[in-house]
């Protein structure tokens, strides 16, 4: 995959040095748009962009046995993916997302009883996470109980060099309280957007959300996206903000925070600053905004 033409790619701001390994769990599935399907899922976009952006990147998910899993495994390697972690199940299909839009935002409605809800924490990927810097996870694969049990042994099997980053991503049905407070116990770093921080302040009735995700023991840094208004880094000693890049061409903001989540991680990894690290994680956003779907440019 590669940018628009129209459009440069930010310039790394860290010291050469080995390529970050990153592992997501999560779901890979295919986006039904009015006009056609595209692949996406967040865990899948955000590995997609984080092997684009240099990184050694492996998806654990779980597709099935049928003509839409054998295609989007195919591209999935094709993107410079691992796709060795990738499970297949011989019940369960590939799962699917109708996607509309309202106001120019994404509207999901997503297929249920999919395979990546059979999601298993097999022996391939915890024999992996002693070479693996960072795991990035989000909350929509935890829809089973048994698949959120399974995140909790592959999490609690990493080793302390390896760090945790949540991606809240909320779906509706939105996760339980319970749920999304043992998915921030388990993160060192973590991702939301406006609408899921006041989720979160309504269910667990806190007025400042970014200063008591931090009293959690384990989080040290949370980025908080506002779309056209440009995100935020908060730390317990800085905050900092970054105005949005604005897109060079018409395109649509599926994707555009899982590419965020992808930049701003391979460029911590890689030694960047804060301030470097927002914003490159920022102008990558705005390359996956200015094209359609979630893996812009693609060839699928």
């Amino acid at each position: 995959m590669r940018a628009p033409d129209s459009v440069a790619a930010p310039q790394p701001s860290s010291k050469p040095g080995p390529a970050p390994r990153i592992l997501c769990w999560g779901e890979l599935l295919w986006d039904l748009f009015p006009d056609g399907p595209q692949l996406g899922g967040a865990s899948a976009n955000v590995a997609v962009h984080a092997a684009q952006l240099g990184a050694e990147a492996w998806l654990v998910t779980r597709i099935g046995r049928d003509p839409l899993g054998v295609q989007a495994l195919s591209a999935l390697a094709r993107q410079g993916v691992h796709p060795e972690l990738v499970q297949i199940d011989e019940q369960y299909g590939t799962g699917t997302v109708n996607v509309t839009f309202e106001a120019g935002e994404p509207q999901f409605k997503i297929g249920s009883e999919a395979a990546w809800d059979q999601l298993r924490a097999e022996p391939a990927a915890l024999s992996l996470l002693p070479s693996i810097d960072l795991v990035i996870y989000g909350s929509l694969a935890q829809r089973s109980p048994a698949a959120a049990e399974e995140l909790t042994r592959l999490l609690d099997a990493r080793p302390p060099s390896c760090r945790a980053l949540c991606d809240l991503n909320f779906r509706r049905p939105l996760p339980t309280r319970e749920l999304t407070a043992l998915l921030l116990e388990q993160a060192n770093l973590l991702k939301l957007n406006a609408a899921e921080a006041r989720i979160l302040a309504g269910l667990f009735g806190v007025a400042d959300v970014p200063a008591w995700l931090l009293s959690h023991p384990r989080l040290e840094l949370v980025a908080l996206t506002h779309g056209r208004d440009g995100s935020e880094l908060f730390t317990r000693e800085q905050h900092l903000t970054q105005n949005a890049f604005p897109c060079v061409a018409p395109g649509d903001a599926v994707g555009a925070g899982d590419a965020f989540v992808a930049a701003l991680s391979v460029a911590l990894l890689g030694g960047a600053d804060l301030p470097s690290a927002l914003r490159e994680a920022s102008h990558y956003a705005m390359r996956v905004a200015s094209v359609r779907g979630a893996w812009g440019c693609a060839e699928l």
